[in-house]
């Protein structure tokens, strides 16, 4: 279990009012996820320029404001079962909540102190590190140069990426000729032949790559 991320989280009645006063100190929303619980509870994530993080998450059922952990964990179950086996409790009693973007729950520690364990998807997690890299001057420069490594790799290499996935169709006909018990001269030619050309162009071409990334970090380098 790793975690992504640790931040608090306020849960309440009026997010709107909740909301405006962290805007008011700075704070940004990021993300707004309206599909919790069908659709009844939203939850507001916000960041000011310092990288600090705050969740904000309706709720009709809480008699009062309720401050809470959001932990993010790339692995809900691991981190549920963790908890559990070091007293933390669960009053749902093993319900989860499923969105289109995360699983998550909320326990209690021995002490009472909720934390809401989270998993995003994979899709939500690199929407967040875009982010971050659009509110990093150094991770935006960071980001053109390997940019603009991969776009000249393309441009100089166009014919022989072509050749690779040419010679890569040509390597699954084999794959089915073989499995499908279907000979000829033309799958031992390719086996004879173009089987040990493909690993020489995947040899230069990982050579090339490593060259390139080099390149790139010498790049950067002079660029600091």
């Amino acid at each position: 279990m790793r975690i992504t991320g640790f931040c608090p989280l306020i849960i309440t009645k009026d997010p709107e009012a909740v909301v405006k006063l962290f805007e008011d100190m700075g704070f940004e929303k990021r993300h707004t996820k309206r599909d919790i619980e069908g659709g009844a509870n939203t939850t507001f994530a916000m960041k000011d320029a310092y990288g600090n993080r705050i969740n904000i998450t309706s709720s009709e059922t809480v008699p009062k404001d309720m401050t809470s952990i959001t932990m993010n964990v790339d692995d809900f179950r691991e981190a549920y079962d963790f908890l559990i086996a070091h007293g933390f409790s669960d009053p749902r009693g093993d319900k989860v909540t499923e969105t289109s973007s995360s699983i998550a729950t909320m326990l209690f520690s021995p002490t009472g102190i909720p934390v809401t364990v989270s998993e995003h998807i994979k899709a939500l997690r690199y929407q967040d590190q875009i982010g971050d890299i659009k509110d990093d001057p150094r991770s935006q420069k960071q980001l053109k140069v390997m940019m603009d490594v991969v776009a000249a790799a393309f441009r100089n290499n166009m014919a022989s990426y072509i050749k690779l996935v040419q010679m890569d169709v040509l390597k699954e006909f084999n794959r089915m000729c073989d499995k499908e018990g279907i000979g000829g001269e033309r799958v031992k030619f390719c086996h004879g032949i173009m089987d040990p050309v493909l690993m020489q162009i995947n040899k230069d071409l990982y050579d090339k790559i490593e060259a390139e990334f080099e390149l790139a970090k010498e790049q950067l380098d002079r660029s600091e």
